[in-house]
C-alpha cells in the first residue's frame, strides 16, 4: 500500500474511544475471530439500532495500536443492507478468493492509497471486505451524528431550495469530510459526486 501523491503529506486522524464516542451515536464492536460465529455476530446486528442513519464507518486496529478508519458509506435507506453485506463479506478467506480468480487478477486503489488489494476484475466488495478482516484484528462500526460532527444541529433555513440541498448533500459532504481527515484506507470517491467534489475543496483548503 502506497500513500498517492496528491494526499502523501496529509496525516490521517487516528481515533481514540473519546473521539469516536463524540462523534457516533452508536458503535458495534467485534473481533476477526467474532466473524466465523454468525451467532455472536447476529446478536450484535440485533442490538446495533442501524435504521435512520445515513452515513457509517468501519475502524479496525491491530492488538496494538489506535484506531484507523478503513471504510465509509452513506445510504438514504440502504445503510441496514449495507453493513450485513460488508460483515458477510468480512467472514470470507480473502487468500482463497485470490487463488480462486480466473479472470485476471486486479490491483485495486482507493482514493488516498495505491495497491491496497487484489480481486476479480468484476467482483470488488467480497475481496475488498475479507482483506480489511485479514488486516485487523479488532474492529469498530460507527453511526455517525452528521449533525454534531459537522456542527450544525440548531440551523434553520427559511428558504426551501437551502434546506433540501442541504437535506440532499448533508450526508455526501460528512461522508468525504470523515474519509478525508482520517486518509480512509479503502474509502472510493465519485469524482462527479458531492464527495468527489468536495474533496477537490479540501485539497485546495489545504494547499500551502
Amino acid at each position: 500500500m502506497k500513500d498517492k501523491e496528491s494526499y502523501n503529506k496529509f496525516i490521517p486522524k487516528l481515533y481514540d474511544e473519546e473521539l469516536l464516542k463524540n462523534h457516533f451515536k452508536e458503535t458495534m464492536c467485534f473481533s476477526r475471530k467474532e466473524l466465523n460465529n454468525r451467532s455472536i455476530i447476529n446478536q450484535k446486528l440485533i442490538k446495533f439500532p442501524i435504521v435512520g442513519h445515513e452515513v457509517w464507518a468501519l475502524f479496525g486496529k491491530e492488538k496494538t495500536g489506535e484506531w484507523r478508519c478503513l471504510q465509509v458509506g452513506q445510504s438514504k435507506n440502504k445503510v441496514k443492507a449495507e453493513i450485513e453485506s460488508l460483515i458477510e463479506f468480512m467472514s470470507y478467506d480473502y487468500n482463497q478468493l485470490v487463488e480462486s480468480i480466473k479472470d485476471g487478477v486486479r490491483n485495486r486503489d482507493s482514493t488516498f492509497y495505491s495497491n491496497i488489494y487484489q480481486s476479480s476484475k468484476e467482483e470488488k466488495n467480497k475481496f475488498l471486505y475479507s482483506h480489511i478482516a485479514s488486516q485487523y484484528d479488532e474492529f469498530q462500526l460507527g453511526l455517525l451524528d452528521i449533525y454534531k460532527y459537522l456542527g450544525i444541529k440548531n440551523l434553520k433555513f427559511e428558504n426551501k431550495h437551502i434546506s433540501n440541498i442541504m437535506k440532499i448533500a448533508k450526508p455526501l459532504y460528512a461522508e468525504a469530510k470523515l474519509a478525508f481527515e482520517t486518509k480512509s484506507i479503502y474509502w472510493t470517491m465519485y469524482n462527479s459526486g458531492v464527495d468527489g467534489q468536495a474533496i477537490m475543496i479540501f485539497l485546495g483548503d489545504n494547499k500551502d
